[in-house]
């Protein structure tokens, strides 16, 4: 037989798709965070927007209506001792103890401030309080002189510590370390009322505790002098250094929860003293970082998949609103840390800060469920997601997916009536319509994650949800009440589930459709797997049927500038919705290709050409809506460079690309080898995009390399290359190298069956007639290597 001549370099490739060496390394340094901190006055929004008529949820209240303190929290001020904590419980005067109806027995303080007396069945010492684990205080931050020198337990008394009123000695304080030491300064447990520290936290806002005496202590600890080590960081609440990055001071970290907000300290301006915390707007502590890397959130995250707030609302919220409270500023630091995965190194001080802040915070809230809550967990999900950093990624999604079913988010009345354990009011100024569409798309976004996260099984049974789909982003911005259909999850009244191309379901509600979906496929053939051989084909094309229906009628219902084009890819871009318009694409076909891919093909034997036939052709196409995505963009370009600027940031996205390149590369007909080839350039420059902000496309990326200098051996080297053949008009690697190893192959219809079952079934496909190849020649010989 006479073979074909082959040249040195069959496929002549544009240099821009020229794949970079399969082991380039990927820089994982990050430089400290260099913004700027500028001093300026904190400036209202020039644009004019709607406040729907809801007052202001922040105006300050009655002592009686002040939260307890929070154990997460940080709050800077003047330190007036070099003993224990300065919260409130410790700089007011002390009134005693009362019963709170319905909350329980608490220590009370001067300006209405609270701490329970009885946390766990451990009795609250009220000089002490709590620690930030919501705990009692065990002992002092530290001891007097004597007690230290005799290490014995240091408990405070009226004038000194007990054990030294006990031996009738003067309590000795320890030396401090400050440069001008004042001459105000009293022990922890003083309750004078006249005392500067002494000042009601009712009477002013949270960030005027920190006055320029105690940022010179805080300088004068942080920066020592040249040459020599700076000390170990002990507070949870960092500075900014002299070269812009953010450092931790010293210090026992203050706690204090301030439920008053004034209105006046909106004209306050920005202090130099103002640090990263808690109790900190970062809005007011560097307000250009802020805005940065919230526009970065919204354009790669909530714009692109997981579409929780209404944009316009949430930035009018962010610059007009001074007070905010400690769930609103938990999420803000959450979503500034996921912005961050999008920013340059020099935001990674600034971001580490943001992620210490969400994370000590949520684990104050630990249960306290409420809809920030769920939100915050889902968020540091997602930004360890991008670290790489699967066990925190399991544990804080899986935690925010049960928070949200514990709340009955996943049903309309869950979503209609307030949180039972915490207060949630008016969070981020929502009126009431957006508050319940608000809990609806937290739901769906942990019903996504949960989809995209979970590739073995999912958390989330569809047939539990009795909730409506997102409504228009617009409803959502201006607050109307939603008649978008309810989910059909085949129990619900099906007059309540209708939808259609007219339905008023935003682009997120068609990633959920078709998600759900994708779900089903995913739970089906992980389980498959241990199904009886018996039953197993009756079974697999039951559900094959079903699931072709669902697809097709998902595919049919979709409104006509959501159907697949290259012009409405374009109005995507320009309409901001470019993320799931091809996230929906790109699911619908990765749904048909593992459908067909993973099957236990020798008890399907009717079927198995369809199956390979369907993998191949659903690859090919979800390929091509990223090269559709490219080149879209690319002729935006020439039109407008500002129009084009969309970036496809999705991290599932990635998974889906190699799942198609691993059935595109494992072999086929040389008619189409050239597109073929171009369709896995152009996902690995996807890859190389995806992989410059989630830890998971570096490996993808890494991978996918590989199989396309496989390919490129087999062109060069057709009948001595290692890593696969090429003969006849068949070409085909090694069938041991799939890319996707989580099923072996007799469960798998394009790496485990015989090379003549899968060229004839591609050859069928496009009507071609194939020559087989001599016995001792298989294409896709196991054993080859590399």
């Amino acid at each position: 037989m006479e073979l074909p001549i082959i040249e040195t370099s069959p496929v002549v490739r544009h240099d821009s798709r020229v794949p970079t060496p399969p082991y380039a390394t990927y820089s994982e340094a990050r430089a400290d965070y260099n913004h700027g901190h500028r001093e300026r006055p904190r400036q209202g929004s020039s644009g004019s927007y709607p406040h729907n008529g809801v007052p202001s949820p922040y105006a300050p209240g009655g002592a009686e209506e002040a939260h307890y303190r929070s154990p997460g929290s940080t709050l800077e001020r003047p330190r007036s001792d070099q003993y224990g904590p300065l919260g409130a419980e410790s700089s007011k005067k002390y009134v005693g103890v009362r019963e709170v109806p319905g909350e329980g027995t608490f220590h009370l303080y001067e300006g209405g401030f609270r701490i329970p007396t009885h946390v766990d069945g451990e009795t609250v010492n009220p000089a002490w309080g709590l620690t930030k684990a919501n705990k009692p205080r065990k002992r002092l931050a530290m001891a007097c002189l004597d007690c230290r020198e005799k290490k014995i337990k240091c408990e405070p008394g009226a004038v000194s510590c007990l054990q030294c009123e006990k031996a009738k000695r003067t309590c000795r304080k320890a030396p401090t370390h400050q440069s001008q030491p004042e001459n105000n300064s009293a022990p922890v447990w003083q309750t004078s009322a006249d005392s500067p520290s002494r000042k009601s936290m009712s009477d002013s806002s949270p960030r005027a505790y920190t006055t320029d005496v105690a940022l010179k202590r805080r300088l004068a600890d942080d920066f020592p002098p040249p040459g020599m080590p700076s000390k170990k960081p002990r507070s949870i609440s960092p500075v900014y250094g002299s070269n812009g990055a953010v450092q931790q001071p010293p210090g026992p970290p203050t706690q204090a929860y301030h439920h008053h907000h004034s209105a006046a300290s909106s004209a306050a301006p920005r202090s130099p003293s103002r640090v990263l915390s808690w109790e900190e707007d970062p809005y007011f502590v560097d307000r250009d970082a802020t805005i940065h890397l919230l526009n970065l959130y919204f354009a790669n995250v909530n714009d692109a998949t997981y579409c929780i707030f209404p944009r316009r609302h949430f930035m009018h919220w962010l610059e007009t609103y001074p007070s905010k409270s400690q769930n609103e500023r938990m999420v803000l630091y959450a979503m500034l840390a996921v912005g961050s995965v999008f920013a340059g190194d020099q935001y990674s001080g600034f971001a580490r800060r943001c992620v210490e802040i969400a994370a000590e915070a949520v684990q104050a809230k630990i249960g306290r469920f409420s809809m920030p809550v769920v939100q915050t967990r889902l968020l540091l999900g997602l930004y360890h997601y991008a670290k790489g950093a699967e066990g925190m990624v399991r544990d804080y999604i899986g935690s925010g997916i049960n928070t949200a079913l514990f709340l009955r988010y996943h049903t309309e009345q869950g979503c209609v009536e307030d949180d039972g354990s915490e207060r949630s009011g008016t969070e981020f100024a929502f009126t009431p319509e957006q508050t319940v569409e608000c809990k609806r798309r937290t739901f769906w976004s942990g019903f996504l994650m949960d989809r995209y996260c979970g590739l073995t099984s999912s958390l989330i049974n569809p047939q539990d949800v009795f909730l409506r789909l997102p409504c228009f982003e617009e409803n959502y911005e201006r607050g109307m009440r939603s008649d978008a259909p309810h989910f059909n999850n085949e129990s619900i009244d099906p007059t309540k589930a209708v939808t259609k191309a007219s339905s008023s379901i935003s682009p997120m509600g068609w990633v959920v459709l078709v998600a759900a979906i994708w779900g089903d496929v995913v739970n089906f053939i992980y389980r498959a797997v241990h199904r009886s051989p018996v039953a197993y084909e009756e079974e697999y094309e039951k559900f094959y049927s079903n699931t072709c229906a669902a697809l097709q009628s998902w595919r049919t219902r979709l409104p006509d500038q959501l159907q697949f084009s290259q012009a409405n890819v374009e109005a995507s871009i320009k309409g901001g919705y470019a993320g799931p318009y091809i996230s929906m694409h790109v699911l619908y076909h990765l749904s048909w290709v593992k459908m067909n891919r993973f099957v236990r093909h020798s008890l399907i034997p009717r079927s198995l050409s369809r199956n390979v036939r369907a993998t191949h052709s659903h690859s090919h196409d979800l390929l091509q809506v990223v090269n559709t995505l490219r080149a879209t963009k690319w002729e935006m370009a020439g039109k407008d460079p500002h129009a084009a600027s969309f970036t496809f940031t999705t991290p599932f996205a990635g998974y889906a690309i190699l799942a198609a390149i691993d059935v595109v590369g494992a072999g086929g007909l040389d008619s189409h080898l050239r597109s073929s080839l171009d369709l896995i350039g152009c996902g690995l420059e996807s890859l190389r995009e995806l992989s410059k902000y989630w830890s998971s496309a570096r490996q993808q990326n890494k991978d996918c390399e590989i199989r396309y200098y496989q390919i490129q051996n087999v062109l060069k080297h057709p009948f001595t290359a290692r890593s696969g053949c090429w003969l006849g008009r068949e070409w085909g690697v090694d069938s041991s190298s799939a890319l996707e190893k989580e099923f072996a192959a007799e469960n798998d219809c394009i790496y485990g069956v015989d090379d003549r079952v899968f060229f004839d079934a591609l050859a069928d496909e496009h009507g071609q007639q194939t020559r087989s190849p001599p016995t001792n020649g298989a294409v896709r010989a196991n054993g080859a290597q590399g």
